[in-house]
This record gives C-alpha cells, structure tokens and sequence, in this order.
C-alpha cells in the first residue's frame, strides 16, 4: 500500500499511540479494536456458506468463543464502584485484575489448542488424530457425571457408542498408525489420562505442556514463563494471596489489569493470524480491514513471535 505523507504520518501517529501506550483507557481502546478484527474475521467467514467438517467446525467455535472472553475482560477492566447495602461499606474505584487473569488463561490456552492441532499438523491426518483425542478427553470427562434423568441416561449411552468410535478412529488413523511402537503407547497413555495435547515428529508423538505449546506455536522469550504466573495467579495458590495482599497496599491493581488486557491482546492477535491464515482468509477477508487494526495485529505477531508470522506487509507501507 502507498501512503501519502498526510496519510503516513496520521496513521503513523494513531499507531504508536495504541501499540505503546500505558495508559488503561488507550490499551482499552486498542484491545476492543483487535477484538473487532476477531468478530469481523469470524462473522465475514461464516457469511460464505461453505460447510465445514467436523474439525473446522469445531476450530471456528473455539477462536469464537476465544473473541467473546474479550468483551468480558473489557467490562472488567472498567473500575468497580461497590456499596454494601448492609452495612454502607464501599469500594470506589477499584479493579479485580485476578478474576481478569482467569479469562487471560482460558484464551491462552485456546490459542494453544488452535494452533497445535490446526497449524502445526502437517498432514489431514495428523490434524485428525490430534482432533479425535482433543473430543475423546472431553467425553471421557463427561462420563463421570451423574445422569438421573431418562435423557441424560441416553445421553451418556450414546456418548459411549461415540467414545468407542473415537478409539476405532485413532487406531485406524494413518497417521496413527505409521508411528513407532513407543509413541502409540503414548497416544494411548494420553487417551487413559483424558489428555489431548501432544507433539508429532515424524514417526515420534509425546505429551507436551502449555508453555512448549506456546514455544511451538512460535511465541519469543518475551512470553517465556507466563503460563506459570497465569497458573499461579488463577489458582488458590499462596503466591496468588500474597501477591493479592500486597496489590491493593501497593496501589498496583490498575498495573495489573493493564497486564491482562495486554497479554489478552497478545494471544488474540496470534489467534487471529493463525485462523485467518488457516481458513486462507487473507485476500477475502482480513486485507479488507481498516489499516490501524491490520497493522495493529501484524506487530503483536512481529514482537512476541518474529517477522514471518505478520499476515501481510502492510506495516511497511509506514517507513
């Protein structure tokens, strides 16, 4: 894209502004944008009519559902004003940014997910059997529950049927199959576990953690540890208290919430470029966007994955 100089320096302007800025109200700003890039991506797709399998169908609802948390993080990064209606105590201008971390790791994690199974199978069928244990782990889940009632009962029957297909597809799957001995009975340990996330390397497949889930989707240093502080903040954990016993002491709690939308802005971003360019919607779709947000979400991909991973080279169009 050709800028004129009026053009350059206006967008040059309104970008540093949302891409660097400290203040709450700004990053609020530019994290809504991003998140209208997700609803207008996923809304623009939907509109084509073409049916999808099972797996993308699945895929599309979870970058859904990833889009939607950010509404819920914008709300709670809005101060709370509080008045106890039994007693007359108040909170005035105050954040929760623990209860924001909550969200933050949820959409971590489905970043994750998305690009483990979608990006980085090689293959339909790799992408499959990754996709069959992700399903078979949830239904095995839900075995557990009880079931009183005549629906539920049939309910829980018929996702038994569904649990043994699963495994008849996994042990028919090509991809599956052409593994070596060890790394079938780590498909199997996994499926024993009710656990779904796992690498594939040629003939070897293991079970991976979130962190390397988000070194393999391409994630820098700059991201290095941070699912341990989202665990440790989301969980009754006694780093959790103390580090909540201290916020409010230390006046950190905006700090705080300024931390989650920008991590929240960082995961969405790369979802988002990993879906537009799993679904090819980049000339479509995506390239249609207005400049700001465009180049908004190529420089979250740029600065905490590296330069590959910007969807199109609109940003230079600002040098």
């Amino acid at each position: 894209m050709i800028l004129k100089p009026e053009e350059k320096i206006f967008y040059r302007t309104e970008f540093s502004r949302l891409l660097g800025s400290k203040d709450l109200k700004v990053m609020a700003e530019s994290h809504k944008l991003i998140s209208d890039v997700g609803f207008s991506v996923f809304f623009k797709h939907g509109q084509t009519g073409n049916k999808l399998s099972a797996y993308d169908h699945d895929g599309n609802i979870l970058f859904q559902m990833s889009i939607l948390k950010s509404l819920s993080l914008q709300e709670l990064a809005k101060s709370i004003n509080y008045v106890n209606d039994i007693d007359g105590s108040s909170l005035k201008n105050t954040y929760d940014p623990f209860g924001m971390y909550n969200i933050v790791r949820a959409q971590y994690e489905a970043f994750c997910n998305f690009n483990n199974i979608y990006i980085q199978s090689k293959t339909e069928s790799e992408l499959k059997l990754k996709y069959y244990l992700w399903v078979l782990s949830g239904l095995n889940y839900r075995q557990r529950f009880r079931a009183d009632s005549e629906w539920a009962i049939k309910k829980k029957a018929n996702e038994a049927i569904e649990i043994q297909e699963l495994n008849e597809l996994i042990s028919n799957n090509e991809c599956y199959k052409e593994l070596e001995e060890q790394s079938q009975k780590n498909i199997q340990d996994c499926i024993n576990k009710k656990d779904w996330q796992i690498k594939i390397e040629g003939k070897k497949a293991y079970k991976i953690a979130w962190h390397e889930m988000m070194t393999n989707a391409g994630a820098n240093k700059m991201l290095e540890n941070q699912y341990s502080q989202l665990f440790l903040a989301t969980h009754p954990s006694n780093v959790s208290v103390f580090q909540f016993s201290s916020m409010y002491i230390e006046n950190m709690q905006e700090f705080n919430t300024k931390k989650a939308l920008q991590l929240s802005k960082v995961f969405i971003a790369m979802m988002i470029r990993d879906y537009v360019i799993y679904f090819k919607l980049e000339e479509t779709n995506f390239n249609n966007l207005p400049f700001i947000p465009q180049a908004l979400i190529n420089s979250y991909n740029e600065m905490f994955r590296n330069e590959k991973f910007k969807i199109n080279n609109l940003n230079s169009s600002l040098n």
